[in-house]
């Protein structure tokens, strides 16, 4: 299975980039929530050393702050 072949069963959607044709928008969805919830630490390779020490709250807020970001570039991008 290629990365993005998994990322797209895991939960990621990805949309065209109108204003630059060699990008994607990423963005994730609620099963893909759910599967970076569930997946065991040992199972994120290097978000695991970097995140493994976070508190459940602060990886919500991250992951809160990170679709906002995604969404407010999409958003810019249309302009």
């Amino acid at each position: 299975m290629e990365a993005a072949d998994f990322f797209a069963s895991a939960g990621e959607k990805r949309s065209p980039d109108q204003r630059n044709g060699r990008t994607s928008l990423i963005e994730i969805t609620p099963r893909g929530r759910e599967v970076f919830r569930k997946v065991p630490k040992a199972g994120i390779g290097a978000n695991s050393e970097i995140l493994g020490s976070w508190p459940e709250g602060e990886l919500s807020r991250l992951e809160e702050t990170l679709e906002k970001l995604n969404h407010s570039l999409a958003d810019w991008e249309k302009k």
